[in-house]
């Protein structure tokens, strides 16, 4: 609750649904699309007068692959280590201290306990009790 209360409806389903449906879709389409027409790029042939399309050598691949990887290499690294410390081979960080009271107070907040979720927060959104 970095704002003092929690995301809309929108945001939350956003986040939750949206946003990783529509990235799956553009990393699977790339992939199709490179593996069916291939990587080129523009050539001028001076003998022709005119832009020509030329694969990309073998070592540009290998190059743009390498820092690919370097980049994304890291989604499944956190993953893992999140998941092996979960499971007690890694050491779990201490939990920080929220100041919950200071947050209440400084919104106006009243001090009761929120009701519990309901079944589509629990499912769809991801609420806990």
């Amino acid at each position: 609750m970095m704002l003092g209360y929690p995301p809309g409806l929108y945001w939350l389903l956003s986040w939750r649904y949206v946003m990783p449906m529509c990235i799956v879709i553009i990393i699977v389409s790339t992939i199709i699309d490179v593996s069916t027409k291939g990587v080129f790029y523009h050539s001028w042939n001076p003998e022709l007068a005119e832009a020509i399309y030329l694969p990309w050598p073998w070592w540009c691949m290998f190059l743009a692959g390498i820092l690919i990887l370097l980049s994304i290499i890291w989604i499944p690294v956190v993953a893992l280590t999140t998941y092996l410390s979960g499971r007690g081979l890694l050491k779990q960080d201490k939990p920080t201290n929220f100041p919950l009271e200071t947050l209440k107070r400084e919104r106006g907040l009243s001090s009761t306990e929120r009701p519990p979720s309901s079944r589509f927060q629990k499912v769809i959104l991801g609420f806990e009790d």
